[in-house]
C-alpha cells in the first residue's frame, strides 16, 4: 500500500493515520514542496472548493476581476 509523502509528513506531525476524507494541501501549489509549513490538513470537501475557486479566478483579470472568457 503506498503512501505519498506528503501524507506520511502529515501524519507524523499528527500522530495518527489520516482518515480517507482528509487532504493535505500543498499551500504553494508546489507538490515538491513537503515542509510542514507548506502543508494543510483539509476534508475532501474544504480541499475540492478551494481548487474550484482557483479554477475561477483564473478566468478572471487579477486587477479589474472581469472575466477573460471569450464569448
Amino acid at each position: 500500500n503506498r503512501k505519498y509523502f506528503h501524507r506520511w509528513v502529515m501524519e507524523q506531525h499528527l500522530g495518527r493515520q489520516l482518515t480517507s476524507d482528509e487532504v493535505v494541501h500543498h499551500r504553494d501549489d508546489n507538490p515538491q514542496n513537503n515542509d510542514l509549513s507548506n502543508l494543510q490538513l483539509m476534508t475532501r470537501a474544504e480541499h475540492n472548493r478551494l481548487h474550484r475557486f482557483h479554477c475561477r479566478r483564473r478566468d478572471r483579470d487579477p486587477i479589474t476581476g472581469k472575466s477573460l472568457r471569450i464569448s
